[in-house]
């Protein structure tokens, strides 16, 4: 019997997402330090798929230093502008968040599942909208134009 472990969750969560072009990635001056990495760990970006009718964005919230601090919980605000997608109009988004509040947590044989990605579907997306990320998680939005 074998079972995914969160890491490898996370591989088969990019894997059922990728699309093929990146998106640049700005973060706000004073964020992170205007890097795309904050200086806590935390990572994101974007990408769209070839037709541009798909939009993924991915979000890991964590702290790398030892001995692993679990990452606070988190809001992200989604700012589209100059991604040819600000005025967009989404006919669907849905979220997928693997969390846990162990960073070293694991899958045990009797609990394949205990630390699964949960999904949302997201009631609206677009231009300024505000996502709410748990302590120690990664997050994909993938969010369908109309």
């Amino acid at each position: 019997m074998t079972w995914l472990q969160p890491p490898g969750v996370v591989h088969a969560m990019v894997d059922q997402t990728w699309q093929p072009h990146a998106l640049q990635v700005d973060v706000p001056p004073g964020a992170w330090g205007g890097q795309l990495r904050g200086a806590d760990g935390s990572l994101c970006s974007a990408q769209k798929s070839a037709d541009g009718k798909t939009l993924v964005l991915r979000y890991v919230n964590f702290h790398q230093s030892t001995p692993y601090p679990l990452a606070p919980v988190t809001t992200l605000k989604v700012n589209l502008k100059g991604s040819m997608a600000e005025d967009a109009a989404f006919a669907s988004a849905t979220m997928w968040t693997l969390s846990s509040d162990d960073p070293l947590a694991a899958n045990p044989p009797g609990q394949s599942r205990k630390i699964a990605p949960k999904k949302q579907a997201l009631p609206s997306f677009g231009d300024g909208t505000v996502l709410q990320l748990p302590a120690n998680s990664y997050t994909v939005v993938v969010a369908r134009l109309a």
